[in-house]
């Protein structure tokens, strides 16, 4: 056996869904990658009102949600999916790719909240006047933008 016949053998089949599904996770990291390489290198350009992060707003989260609901309907039993959010096992590539993908949505999430704080605290303040912990948990990690933002570029080449 020889280490390229591990990926190549005649009961191994990739079907359309893997196809789809590897497609939307790349297009979500590609905007990501690029919404943060344009922050970085042209700040003027980066803000809240840039088409290019309005889209990576968009179709980022989107992207990743469709992309990893095709996945578990591909499944053999879809309805034992939640197992695998909760039951790690570090030797399973599956198990490591779920924790991946939990902690870049936590991520993506919070970098596009504080790119977007304005917006999202006027959304809060006309919908949910009530539920204060969104401009805490957007104060509490102002000071860490920078760093979320390289995690974010990080597990977005990961992806």
């Amino acid at each position: 056996m020889t280490p390229a016949s591990a990926f190549h053998f005649a009961s191994l089949v990739w079907d359309w869904p893997i196809a789809i599904y590897l497609f939307l996770i790349g297009i979500s990291a590609g905007l990501v990658t690029l919404a943060i390489l344009l922050r970085r290198f042209h700040p003027e350009a980066g803000g809240s009102d840039s088409t290019l992060l309005r889209t990576t707003l968009v179709l980022g989260p989107g992207a990743i949600i469709l992309g990893l609901l095709i996945l578990v309907f591909h499944l053999t039993r879809p309805w034992t999916f939640w197992k695998l959010m909760f039951h790690y096992s570090f030797t399973s590539v599956m198990s490591m790719g779920v924790m991946l993908f939990q902690l870049y949505m936590v991520v993506l999430v919070l970098w596009l909240a504080k790119i977007f704080e304005k917006e999202v605290i006027a959304l809060q303040q006309r919908w949910l006047p009530r539920l204060e912990l969104v401009q805490k948990v957007l104060a509490l990690i102002t000071p860490f933008h920078r760093v979320l933002e390289t995690l974010m570029l990080v597990l977005a080449v990961l992806l």
